[in-house]
């Protein structure tokens, strides 16, 4: 975000879907956040960190084509969005 007329935060949104994806990109800059890239898989995903660097990337965890976390591995923040809500119920309580 832009507080306190900071720098905006690059950030990338993962989603294979293309209609959410658009939408978290329009709700992001709405709100001050820097689109350095959008993707629609998880290998792309690597592509676009390892290019932007970003500092926040919002990312679905089951995309395709390989393991849904891998784009997670980078040292940056990341914001993972899912539809499924069994596993974000059992995520959430075996803790």
């Amino acid at each position: 975000m832009n507080p306190g007329g900071s720098d905006p935060v690059p950030t990338v949104p993962a989603e294979d879907g293309v209609l959410l994806r658009e939408g978290l990109v329009g709700i992001l800059e709405r709100f001050g956040f820097a689109v350095v890239a959008s993707v629609g898989d998880g290998e792309a995903l690597v592509e676009a960190v390892a290019e932007h660097g970003p500092r926040l990337v919002v990312t679905d965890i089951r995309m395709p084509p390989t393991s849904p976390t891998r784009g997670c591995a980078p040292p940056c923040g990341c914001a993972v969005t899912t539809r499924d809500w069994r596993w974000w119920r059992s995520a959430s309580t075996s803790s």
